[in-house]
């Protein structure tokens, strides 16, 4: 049972990326700016996620807080250097 649920995972995730292989104006932005989302997206989150530590709110209050932090600096950082 195992093997064949692995299988139908790779098989859709192969499937996803035929059926949906367009690359749009937005697409196109994203890949141009992927190195820079592996590699200068993780230190941002992780200081940001340090610095809300002290907050005391529901997790999902704080989440979209991080969530809106991460991406304004991240895509800030990429859209302008």
């Amino acid at each position: 049972m195992n093997l064949w649920e692995s299988f139908i995972c790779v098989a859709m995730c192969y499937g996803l990326l035929v059926v949906v292989n367009r690359q749009g104006v937005l697409t196109k932005f994203l890949s141009d700016n992927a190195f820079g989302a592996f590699v200068f997206h993780p230190p941002i989150v992780v200081l940001a996620a340090r610095m809300l530590d002290g907050i005391t709110a529901p997790a999902i209050l704080r989440f979209l807080i991080l969530t809106s932090i991460g991406l304004v600096l991240h895509f800030e950082r990429s859209c302008f250097s």
